[in-house]
């Protein structure tokens, strides 16, 4: 990728997160889920905010008010915030658990983008400023089983387990053994894995071209799982599916 497709993506990439983020972002944030130098970063979000795209505000930096109020086209991404809420708040009714959105930032962190919290007095909640490792979540695994191999081969050769709780995925081979339950079976089902009591069940969210848009995670505390374990995992496909139906429409009908 040369230096100008590089810079681009940059951008693009940068301006796909302050889409879909609620709260404002920091340079020391941004420089770490981006991958990028500090220094860089800097710039990249002063010119931003030179050409009107981002404002600088109390905690970092947002997406700006013209942008908000216009609309910022933002890709599949963007499209898919507009109509994430009542399938999120469907899921969040059927189940009984709290849903979330994530995507997978450059340094191989989920981050959260939205949730749909639970109702219940017992139930599983997070910040959306929370990220977490991919290996150690059924929605980071599943982006990482849709990644192609020689990125996946990359992640594998570079990655370093830090455990959060006895049940935290330790060894490149006890990972390998997740992706491929997760290619063969399309959701995966993870719990203690990096918060002691809590579950998740995930699915991708895809576009039209089959590339992954977001992970979808009902979560809750692990008690509660065996109950509807068997049930929960078809929702969470039907609802991730009625998403990436969604999302692609406009795509659709443009052509």
């Amino acid at each position: 990728m040369n230096s100008a497709v590089k810079s681009a993506v940059r951008v693009l990439d940068l301006l796909e997160f302050f889409s879909v983020s609620e709260d404002p972002m920091g340079v020391s944030e941004l420089s770490r889920l981006m991958l990028i130098p500090k220094s860089s970063m800097q710039a990249l979000l002063g010119t931003l905010v030179a050409r009107g795209y981002l404002e600088r505000v109390p905690g970092g930096y947002q997406l700006s008010t013209q942008q908000k109020e216009q609309g910022w086209v933002g890709g599949a991404l963007a499209r898919l915030r507009k109509v994430a809420d009542p399938v999120m708040a469907d899921l969040v009714a059927k189940t009984g658990e709290s849903v979330f959105l994530s995507v997978l930032a450059p340094n191989h962190e989920m981050k959260f983008i939205a949730k749909a919290i639970s109702h219940n007095l017992v139930r599983y909640d997070a910040p959306l400023s929370n990220t977490r490792p991919a290996y150690r979540v059924s929605s980071g695994v599943c982006w990482l089983a849709a990644l192609p191999e020689p990125d996946l081969e990359a992640y594998l050769a570079s990655v370093t387990f830090e455990r959060s709780t006895s049940r935290t995925v330790g060894t490149v081979k006890a990972l390998q053994a997740l992706i491929e339950k997760t290619r063969e079976q399309g959701w995966l089902e993870m719990y203690d894995t990096n918060v002691d009591g809590a579950f998740g069940v995930s699915a991708l969210i895809r576009d039209e071209s089959r590339q992954p848009v977001a992970a979808l995670t009902l979560a809750g505390p692990t008690h509660r799982l065996p109950r509807g374990a068997k049930s929960l995992h078809h929702l969470v496909e039907e609802a991730a599916g009625d998403l990436s139906e969604r999302i692609a429409l406009p795509q659709r009908r443009a052509a």
